[in-house]
């Protein structure tokens, strides 16, 4: 094989080549994250939702309506207690369930599923989140509680776009912040050891700092600028050598 031959044959391998490793970090969707503090540096301007307004004793657990929004008005919350652009349901559709401190290990009001089957579902009706910050526990009805979460995350038009894993304790001390290339529409939240109820203790929320989370059209420049460069080489390599092929 001549050395033009081989140029042509480089230039056929490398460009595909560069181009998908350009594009690539865009189709990575959803990074992970269980550094609550750097995840809140990175992202300052989340909104920051709980359940302390929920109307439970300490050491008591109450049946809540089977959706909670900011127009939920029931025997746990009031009209503006959950802020606008988040909803919280139970999966399949039941009552959800908020337990007051010291039920278990917990050290404030935590949200979880009625029932120890079921998961929790937390959409973003107003379209606006990419980011989320959870912290996230377990209850269980025998004791200290230790369980093995699966968290899901959902995009445009309700496809999977990225799932985790979480190790958690009866004391809401696990972290888990998620940023993505594309709007966040549902976060589905299930036991995957099936060792306890799955509970929330709280969530931020919003749009993540723009310089965290490159844009499709971003790697697309990327890319575009690659091949530039490749076509560039290859016309003057094909000048000192003569014709390619």
């Amino acid at each position: 094989m001549s050395n033009s031959a081989r140029v042509c044959l480089c230039m056929a391998v490398l460009f595909p080549a560069m181009f998908l490793f350009a594009v690539s970090p865009a189709l990575a969707q959803v990074t992970f994250s269980d550094n609550e503090a750097q995840f809140l540096a990175r992202n300052p301007n989340l909104q920051f939702q709980d359940f302390e307004s929920g109307n439970v004793a300490t050491d008591a657990i109450a049946e809540c309506s089977p959706v909670l929004n900011e127009n939920t008005s029931d025997t746990c919350f009031s009209p503006g207690d959950i802020l606008p652009g988040i909803q919280f349901a139970e999966v399949p559709v039941n009552e959800l369930n908020i337990a007051g401190p010291d039920v278990e290990d917990n050290p404030f009001v935590v949200l979880f599923p009625g029932f120890f089957t079921d998961s929790l579902d937390i959409t973003f009706p107003g379209n606006s989140v990419n980011a989320a910050g959870l912290i996230l526990g377990c209850l269980s009805e025998g004791g200290p509680c230790s369980d093995t979460l699966i968290i899901r995350v959902f995009g445009t038009g309700d496809s999977l776009i990225g799932t985790a894993t979480a190790a958690v304790t009866g004391q809401f001390n696990t972290f888990l912040g998620i940023q993505s290339s594309e709007l966040i529409t549902r976060i589905n939240v299930g036991s995957l050891a099936g060792n306890g109820f799955e509970g929330l203790g709280s969530i931020s929320f919003g749009l993540a700092s723009p310089a965290n989370i490159p844009t499709l059209s971003e790697w697309g420049m990327i890319a575009a600028a690659a091949g530039l460069m490749l076509v560039g080489v290859f016309f003057a390599v094909r000048r000192r050598k003569g014709s390619c092929c």
